[in-house]
């Protein structure tokens, strides 16, 4: 039965016994060339990226954002500042910075994403999205439209950009030149905190501080398509793995994985110690999770199997990103971005 406008019961299927089987070796935050395996992973910090953030670290310096511009560059964003990054030599290129004497806050950056072209997209504490020219430093344009503070964004397809935040809503925003239109969806009761898509489905998947997951389709309408609950507190990061599983990151400790069409919930993972804050997809069913207990652990969707436990950041993994060559970067509230490279340990 396919979900469409109902509520559906989710069937909780842990999964506790797959993770007492778990080996793994951490990797030590802030050393140089360690690494961290299982039979299946094995992770290593390639690079860190330094820059972020002014003396000790504090809420001013929680590298909030990562996104791939491309195959050879990157975007991390931290308080106002964007700082864009050469893949292959570790330099910042340039710094895109935000005025910060205004009367909302200082323009806190909470959510980067690209568009065809490198441009960089932030959305900001200023209750705006600003798109970037990369090459010239500049704002190209701007779209305004929500009430409060802007949470998150992700691209929805090569022409659509999908934003949410504390008033309660998403906002759908066209890219396309001269095409003004705008989408507004609302169900949820409290402030969006994560937001997810899948192109090929046209799919986007949200999570809040009322503690549910919403599924939208907005090419048919702005209709909520299902509410999928289970979660015991509020929903951080969501990840959409294929055209029909999703999964759901919390400060409960846990990552679900859902099944879209069934609306069941097939696995629970007791993922963290402390709250999880990040999740992204590395490959084809596997993913990873951030969490504010500084690791990052990587996953088999299929199976909820976890193939690796990394001691990443000194404190919390605020944000995962896939990037080029099949690497992963990782932010956190230590100020740094740091690059892993991921393969089997015979590799």
């Amino acid at each position: 039965e396919k979900v469409a406008g109902v509520r559906k019961q989710v069937q909780v299927q842990t999964f506790a016994n797959k993770l007492s089987m778990e080996k793994t070796a951490a990797v030590e935050a802030g050393t140089d060339d360690k690494e961290s395996q299982t039979a299946t992973l094995q992770a290593i910090r390639v690079r860190t990226l330094k820059g972020h953030g002014p003396g000790e670290s504090s809420q001013t310096c929680w590298v909030r954002a990562i996104v791939a511009l491309g195959e050879q560059h990157m975007a991390s964003a931290c308080a106002s500042e964007v700082m864009i990054w050469d893949l292959q030599n570790g330099a910042c290129l340039r710094t895109l910075a935000f005025p910060t004497d205004t009367a909302h806050d200082q323009n806190w950056i909470s959510g980067l994403a690209s568009l065809q072209g490198g441009a960089a997209v932030a959305a900001s504490s200023d209750m705006a999205v600003h798109v970037w020219d990369v090459a010239s430093g500049g704002v190209a344009y701007t779209f305004v439209g929500h009430s409060s503070w802007i949470n998150t964004l992700c691209p929805l397809g090569p022409d659509k950009l999908i934003s949410a935040g504390d008033d309660w809503t998403l906002r759908v925003w066209s890219t396309i030149a001269g095409d003004s239109s705008k989408l507004v969806l609302s169900g949820h009761t409290d402030s969006v905190l994560a937001v997810a898509s899948d192109a090929a489905a046209a799919v986007v998947i949200s999570g809040a501080k009322d503690f549910t997951l919403r599924a939208w389709a907005p090419n048919q309408g702005t209709e909520c398509m299902a509410t999928f609950e289970g979660h015991a507190n509020w929903i951080q990061s969501v990840a959409c793995i294929s055209r029909n599983i999703f999964a759901s990151g919390s400060d409960d400790k846990t990552v679900r994985l859902w099944e879209l069409e069934s609306g069941v919930c097939m696995h629970v993972l007791d993922a963290h110690s402390l709250g999880v804050q990040s999740l992204a997809v590395i490959s084809e069913g596997t993913f990873v999770s951030g969490g504010s207990d500084g690791l990052i652990k990587a996953w088999t969707a299929a199976d909820g199997n976890c193939l690796a436990s990394i001691i990443a950041h000194k404190s919390c993994v605020r944000t995962l990103a896939t990037i080029a060559g099949g690497m992963m970067a990782s932010g956190g509230d230590d100020k740094n971005v740091h690059i892993w490279a991921l393969c089997s340990p015979a590799a």
